[in-house]
């Protein structure tokens, strides 16, 4: 098993809501497949390693023409897709909606630099499982997966499971 990282890229940072993850948060696992699209591939290989420890499967694309194509040929058992919004040859928004019309209840985590309320408006009536934005920690990250995986979005809902 490999070693738990504690952050991801940054260091820890209070929640703006200064909530501690409790014992029954950090004492959790899944299972499944997560697709991981992102074109840089130090996130991609921490995002991996991060939900190998939570139980999940990982397969990893460099941008959103190649998770496509893998989200296509793997839809039946992904159960989870972390999503860069901004990507060469096709941004988060554009890969989203293929990803949504190829299986559209499968949980899609938006991450990117740009806040929630500005990613939240490219998104409109779109059934997105939530957003993190980076950097994030891995306590962040962590929390968010899980609150993904214990309560997924109602459709066609904008659902805001992170804590930032």
């Amino acid at each position: 098993m490999r070693q738990r990282i504690d952050t991801f890229p940054a260091p820890d940072v209070p929640t703006k809501a200064g909530t501690q993850a409790t014992t029954e948060e950090t004492c959790w696992s899944s299972f499944g497949t997560a697709l991981v699209i992102d074109d840089e591939e130090l996130i991609r290989e921490v995002a991996s390693m991060m939900l190998e420890d939570y139980g999940f499967s990982v397969l990893t694309a460099c941008d959103g023409i190649d998770g496509i194509e893998l989200f296509q040929q793997h839809k039946d058992i992904i159960s989870l897709v972390l999503l860069d919004m901004t990507m060469p040859k096709m941004d988060g928004v554009s890969c989203f909606a293929a990803l949504h019309e190829i299986k559209s209840d499968t949980p899609v985590l938006v991450s990117s630099g740009y806040c929630e309320e500005e990613t939240a408006l490219l998104f409109p009536d779109k059934s997105l499982a939530g957003f993190i934005q980076k950097p994030y920690s891995a306590s962040d990250f962590e929390i968010t997966i899980q609150r993904i995986i214990k309560h997924p979005p109602q459709r066609g809902k904008f659902h805001h499971p992170c804590i930032i």
